[in-house]
């Protein structure tokens, strides 16, 4: 009986994990023009708090838009940021002297028990 109590527990428990990445990019061009900003949104659901467990940017860090808001100057530096539920929102910041063809690139993984 009390394995069985254990085996539904890390069962319920597993159900509940879970993973999601958002992303996002931006691309230099004419103010007003041809300049992009694009997101597709990271979306943690109602009852938990996520925990950013990996990012990938190649531009000169990036910004979070959401629930909470916060910018970085590296990805590294967003490692272990907590995210409320919620939709967040990812872009990444131009590199100086960035080519208008250039585009700078974001993607956060962020899990949850």
């Amino acid at each position: 009986m009390a394995l069985a109590m254990v085996l539904v527990l890390l069962v319920a428990g597993s159900a509940l994990a879970g993973t999601a990445t958002g992303s996002g990019y931006q691309r230099r061009g004419a103010p007003g023009r041809n300049a992009e900003l694009t997101s597709t949104p990271l979306i943690v659901p109602a009852g938990v708090t996520a925990t950013i467990t990996d990012v990938t940017c190649d531009g000169d860090g990036f910004w979070i838009e959401g629930p909470v808001s916060a910018s970085f100057s590296t990805g590294a530096e967003a490692i272990g940021f907590r995210l409320p539920s919620g939709t967040y929102r990812f872009y990444p910041n131009l590199k100086e002297g960035q080519f208008p063809q250039q585009k700078a690139m974001v993607s956060v993984t962020a899990t949850w028990p």
